[in-house]
């Protein structure tokens, strides 16, 4: 099972690397995993995100590489 610790992502067992979110390329705000079955992030600010997906890697790839 994943949690998300701030904005660091690791996995239960800790057998995966560490990914951290970066802050929304919009406003600057912090982003936070939304979603049970299929995942996004979303800006806690100004409510960016990115499409659903069943992978949280997918969807951190996706937020990570936003540009202004």
């Amino acid at each position: 099972m994943e949690r998300l610790t701030e904005r660091k992502w690791t996995s239960e067992d800790n057998t995966q690397p560490t990914i951290v979110l970066e802050n929304c390329a919009h406003c600057g705000g912090l982003a936070e995993f939304v979603g049970i079955s299929k995942f996004a992030i979303k800006c806690r600010i100004c409510g960016m995100s990115t499409p659903s997906s069943e992978l949280k890697t997918q969807v951190v790839a996706i937020w990570n590489r936003r540009t202004k």
